[in-house]
């Protein structure tokens, strides 16, 4: 639709900004990661492994990845002025199982306890606050936040048990409450039960590479079954009611 020649402006602002985002997209590195693979289902992480094939993404996702982008970039400089001692963007590759990667958004040092505190940044939904403060925090993030804990936790620092996810909605909701950002206090997930889920699931992958590598098909004996549906609860406006129904995973 740009058209320099015939606009106002002298720059094609769209494709310009469209071909960053474009360049910007992470390559993958090999490696199964913690903020996307510990929860997802499992034949959707294998086809990712490999490269599988894919839809065209919507640019609108890479809009709200970028919002979450700048955000951190906006909170690091702001706890930077505060004074407040803390590390961000810390790299676990190095303590996590084989086969896994993660960087840890938040370090903060607990001065009377003298340990360091895990913290993680979760923009969302205005609407899905309600059932953060009902429900607690996500079990995704959970996951991904226990796998980092018990990263730390092998680096050898002194650490404080448990992390905080602060989740910072992007936009208003209807409700009469205000919607304003809330922190969720959590217990790492046992180390024993963490660790036995990445290695089924390294494995998993790793099964599935090399048949793929051997056959060249996607479809092959080590590709995990698709994930039932799930329940989702959602507002119907017509009956004035939460209402129930069955949803695919994709």
């Amino acid at each position: 639709m740009s058209n320099v020649e015939n606009a106002i402006l002298p720059v094609d602002l769209v494709n310009l900004f469209l071909a960053k985002i474009e360049d910007d997209r992470r390559e993958p590195d090999g490696l199964l990661h913690c903020s996307s693979d510990l929860v997802s289902p499992l034949r959707f992480v294998q086809l990712r492994a490999i490269g599988a094939p894919t839809i065209p993404r919507p640019i609108v996702q890479d809009v709200r990845m970028f919002h979450g982008t700048l955000w951190h970039e906006w909170f690091h400089a702001t706890l930077a002025e505060s004074g407040i001692k803390f590390q961000y963007e810390i790299k676990l590759n190095d303590y996590l199982p084989e086969g896994w990667g993660g960087t840890a958004d938040w370090l903060f040092f607990h001065p009377v306890l003298e340990a360091w505190c895990l913290g993680d940044l979760k923009t969302i939904k205005g609407e899905a606050l309600y059932w953060i403060e009902k429900d607690g925090a996500k079990t995704d993030h959970i996951w991904q936040l226990s796998a980092y804990w018990h990263a730390l936790a092998k680096s050898g620092i002194p650490l404080v048990k448990g992390f905080g996810i602060m989740y910072w909605p992007m936009n208003d909701t209807n409700d009469t409450v205000a919607t304003i950002p809330i922190v969720a206090d959590c217990q790492p997930i046992p180390e024993d039960v963490l660790h036995a889920e990445m290695q089924r699931r390294y494995e998993a992958v790793e099964m599935y590479r090399t048949a793929y590598a051997e056959t060249g098909k996607y479809l092959n004996a080590h590709l995990a079954p698709m994930p039932d549906r799930e329940q989702k609860v959602y507002w119907n406006k017509l009956q004035g009611v939460f209402d129930v129904k069955l949803v695919r995973v994709w």
